[in-house]
C-alpha cells in the first residue's frame, strides 16, 4: 500500500501491493470489481486505513511499561536478580513469525522466546496474587464473601444486590467499601 501524495487533498489514487509482488491501483473515477465508481472518499478511506495500521504497528513495537505491568516487572526482577528483563511486553505477530533475515518460512525463536518469557512472568505474578487474594477472601465473614462473589465474580450491579438483600444501592456500596478495605489491609 502506498500513498500517492503526501497531501491528503491531492490523493487521487491508491495502490495495493500483494504479497506475491503484484499490485492494483485504483484511481478516482475507475469502476471497481463490484461495479461501483471509485470516489475520492473511498481513496481517502483506504489511505486512512493504512495510516491507522502504521500507527498501530509503531505503537505496538514500542509499548511502554503500563502501570499494571510494573508489579509484574518488579516481581520478575526479584526472581531474576542481576538479569535484564525481556525488552518487549507485547511482541507484534510480524516479529514472532519472521526470522532475523525477514523470511516468513520459520519463526524467529528469539522473539518468540521473549514473548513467552514476558507472559510467563506476568502469569506467575498473577497466579501468586490470585492465591493470596483467595486466602484473604476466605478470611472474611461469610456475608462479606458472598458480597464479594456477587459483585466481583458474578458482576452483579449494586442495584441488583441491593434488591436481593432488600437494602439501598448506597448501603451495598458502603458494604463493598468495607470489603475492599479489608482486602487492601490484608493483601
Amino acid at each position: 500500500m502506498t500513498n500517492n501524495s503526501a497531501n491528503p487533498e491531492e490523493r487521487t489514487s491508491y495502490t495495493y501491493s500483494f504479497a506475491d509482488g503484484t499490485s492494483v491501483t485504483l484511481h478516482v473515477g475507475d469502476v471497481d470489481s463490484n461495479g461501483e465508481v471509485v470516489t475520492a472518499e473511498m481513496i481517502e478511506m483506504l489511505h486512512g486505513f493504512d495510516t491507522k495500521e502504521m500507527y498501530n504497528n509503531r505503537k505496538n513495537t514500542r509499548t511502554p511499561v503500563a502501570e499494571w505491568e510494573k508489579p509484574g516487572l518488579e516481581y520478575w526482577q526479584t526472581k531474576h536478580p542481576g538479569e535484564y528483563p525481556p525488552s518487549r511486553y507485547h511482541v507484534p505477530l510480524d516479529a514472532i513469525t519472521e526470522n532475523d533475515d525477514g523470511d516468513d518460512d520459520d519463526c524467529d525463536k528469539g522473539n518468540l522466546a521473549k514473548a513467552s518469557i514476558a507472559y510467563s512472568f506476568i502469569d506467575e505474578k498473577l497466579n501468586d496474587d490470585l492465591e493470596r487474594l483467595h486466602e484473604v477472601v476466605s478470611m472474611m465473614k461469610p456475608k462479606q464473601q458472598w458480597l464479594y462473589r456477587r459483585i466481583v465474580l458474578d458482576r452483579a450491579t449494586l442495584t441488583e444486590v441491593g434488591k436481593e438483600l432488600g437494602i439501598s444501592k448506597q448501603a451495598v456500596s458502603e458494604r463493598m467499601m468495607v470489603v475492599r478495605n479489608y482486602i487492601k489491609k490484608n493483601f
